[in-house]
This record gives C-alpha cells, structure tokens and sequence, in this order.
C-alpha cells in the first residue's frame, strides 16, 4: 500500500472502531488490525490515540457539513413553496445513508463520551459539524428574510431550532408546519 493509502484505511478503520466501541475502548491494536496495518504505521502517521481520534473526528465532520450544506442550497434555493422545500429538505437531511453511518455512530459516542477527551476536540468537532452546518442554514434564513419570505430576527437560533427539531422529529410535515408558524411573515388585515 501507498503511504496515503495506509493513511486513509487507518482513518477508515479508526471510524468504525471508534463509532463501534467509543473512544475509550478503541485500542490501536484493533485500529490496526481493522486497517490491515501495524500498529508502527498508525504511529508514522499520527502521534497517539488522542490525535488519531481528533484527526478522524475533525475530517468526517466536514465531510458531512459539506454534504448537509448542498442539502440546503440544492432544497432551499430559488425555494417558491417554503413548506414543501423545507419538508424536501427534512427528508434529505434525515435520509439513510450508507457512506455516513460510521460517522453518525462516531458522533453518537462523541456525545455520550465528551467527558474523556479534551473540551477543545469537543468544541473543534462542533465547530466543523453542527455548527458549520447551522450557520449555513441560518445564511440561507437570512436570505429568504430579505425575501420577504420568513420574519426572524434571529437566524441562527431559527438555524439551531430546525436542525433540532428535524433530529428528533419524524413527522416533517408537522415539524416544518410548526416552525414555519412562528416565522412565516404575518399579513396585516389592514
């Protein structure tokens, strides 16, 4: 194998591992193993289980921004039915997908497991994923306000409210009905 190649199955590998067994029972050992590589290889390529992890954690992350925000633009430009390109939108963005359930197991067990590494690789992983993700979002609400399209004073918590509540929902009809009464802009009778 090429040196990049040894790279990315160890960063394959280190996702299934980590999204399997968590942070802390993942050993290199097993990363190794899993990528088909010895233990010396990972350690040519990455520092510790810390860095390995980080560097893993960091480069899914974006990967998925990226992928979330062509969601967005693809569902929510040139948007002439809101309700419909936001329940589009909400199918898309909660839509299985292969390729990115090692990630979504990793995020999972970051979440429950952000108490055993650094806070600064908690906020670095929020910062690449969610957050990018949220503020690309809040961008596009921001053009629609000026639209005349929806009326919120702050995007970046209509941002964060969506994205909430298209993870926990499962009725997107209702879910987008719900938001979009608390932001569609009122017609005065007048």
């Amino acid at each position: 194998m090429v040196r990049a190649d040894k790279r990315e199955a160890v960063m394959q590998a280190a996702m299934k591992v980590f999204g399997q067994v968590g942070y802390l029972l993942a050993s290199i050992d097993v990363i190794a193993a899993e990528a088909r590589v010895s233990t010396r290889t990972i350690y040519n390529h990455f520092d510790n289980k810390e860095k390995l992890f980080a560097e893993v954690l960091l480069t899914s992350s974006r990967q998925v921004a990226e992928a979330h925000e062509a969601l967005i633009d693809r569902n929510l430009n040139d948007a002439t039915d809101l309700e419909t390109a936001l329940v589009n939108l909400a199918e898309d963005w909660n839509r299985p997908t292969p390729q990115l359930a090692d990630h979504f197991a990793l995020s999972s067990r970051m979440s429950a497991e952000r108490e055993h590494f650094p806070k600064e690789i908690y906020e670095a992983w929020r910062e690449a994923g969610p957050w990018r993700v949220q503020r690309a979002l809040a961008s596009k609400f921001e053009e629609l306000r000026d639209q005349g399209k929806l009326d919120m004073p702050d995007t970046r918590f209509a941002a964060h409210l969506l994205s909430v509540m298209l993870t926990e929902g499962r009725d997107y009809k209702q879910v987008v009905h719900a938001f979009l009464y608390g932001y569609v802009p009122r017609r005065s009778a007048g």
